[in-house]
């Protein structure tokens, strides 16, 4: 009886066993190989696999064959639908069938799928986003300077739509050697909310808000709401970049109200792009830019442009320095036309 007790826990232990090893997820590839593991998630062609004996793995989609998942999936396609489903293997190369698709009648219909259908697999939930960062200069020789910087982004992007919301502030004064005082050679601030809705994949409709205050050029405020469309060429944790067209209006009012004439509350075309890209997994660069020209007379603009490099130093810390340039070809009196600002700054990702 114990040989017989002792029999039926092996032999049960081992079904378990075989159960749990079965039920895993896998990997073929073209040259016959085969990975075993979990399936978590893939973009852009490349597909991220935990195995138990080498660890999270990144796989290129063009190297392999099939893709098989014993629990299912969130599965988004190309055109934007999602549908969660275990997959299984397509009898051609290249292809996975998504087992529990929803019927086109009324009896389950499998879907054959080629990679390059699949948008992402398991993509992350809709969650915000961002970055804060600061630097500041403290200089103390024949003149005395000091200078501060602030920034903040946050983006919430779901599957149809992009919440973005912007805001900076940068302070600077200066005292000469024989100056009883300090003069503030900066002071300004912006802040921006902006919404994009996904018409298709690529195209999007879009809404923009921006403030603006810079005390040492004259501006008490400046207001430039507008809306256009956009095109999102490229979304991919390595690379995003967009461009955008669109109108709408500029309101602002300078310090001295008898310049107002220079530049009243005009109609205003907008052109704009947004581009960033990793250069590897610490380093990545940055480039956008924004031009708002009159349609009430012509050589009238604002131009704005940022660019920059940003160095991750934990998964948490980063440091960045960039270039921003604000230009107005219309400016008040006693004011220039071109603002150039170089930072450094030591910020937070989150």
């Amino acid at each position: 009886m114990p040989r017989i007790h002792l029999s039926g826990v092996a032999i049960l232990g081992l079904c378990c066993l075989t159960g749990s090893l079965a039920a895993a997820d896998e990997i073929v590839f073209l040259n016959g190989d085969h990975l075993s593991g979990t399936v978590k998630e893939m973009a852009a062609g490349k597909l991220v696999f935990a195995s138990a004996m080498a660890g999270d793995v990144t796989v290129d989609l063009a190297k392999v064959k099939s893709v098989v998942t014993d629990a299912p999936v969130t599965v988004e396609l190309t055109d934007g639908k999602r549908v969660k489903s275990r997959l299984a293997a397509g009898a051609p190369s290249g292809q996975v069938v998504i087992a529990d698709a929803p019927p086109a009648a009324t009896a389950p219909a499998p879907v054959l799928v080629a990679f390059t259908g699949i948008g992402r697999l398991n993509p992350p939930p809709t969650a915000w986003h961002g970055t804060v960062s600061a630097g500041a200069t403290y200089f103390r020789g024949n003149s005395q300077t000091d200078a501060v910087t602030g920034a903040a982004t946050a983006v919430r992007r779901s599957e149809t739509d992009r919440i973005t919301l912007n805001a900076g502030y940068a302070n600077a004064r200066q005292k000469d050697e024989n100056a009883d005082s300090f003069s503030t050679t900066q002071d300004a601030w912006y802040g921006e909310a902006k919404y994009d809705y996904y018409l298709t994949k690529k195209w999007y409709a879009y809404g923009d808000l921006r403030y603006e205050h810079d005390r040492i050029a004259k501006l008490d405020w400046r207001y430039t709401p507008n809306v256009g469309l956009g095109y999102q060429w490229f979304e991919t944790p390595a690379l995003n970049f967009s461009t955008e067209g669109g109108a709408g209006w500029v309101f602002e009012h300078y310090e001295d109200s008898n310049q107002d004439d220079l530049d009243p509350d005009h109609p205003a075309l907008r052109l704009a792009y947004h581009v960033d890209a990793a250069i590897n997994q610490y380093v990545s660069v940055f480039h956008n830019l924004e031009y708002l020209p009159s349609m009430d007379a012509v050589g009238d603009y604002t131009l704005r442009l940022d660019a920059g490099i940003k160095a991750r130093l934990t998964t948490l810390l980063f440091v960045e320095f960039k270039y921003q340039m604000n230009y107005n070809s219309n400016p008040p009196s006693d004011s220039v036309t071109t603002e150039n600002m170089y930072m450094t700054s030591l910020g937070v990702e989150f």
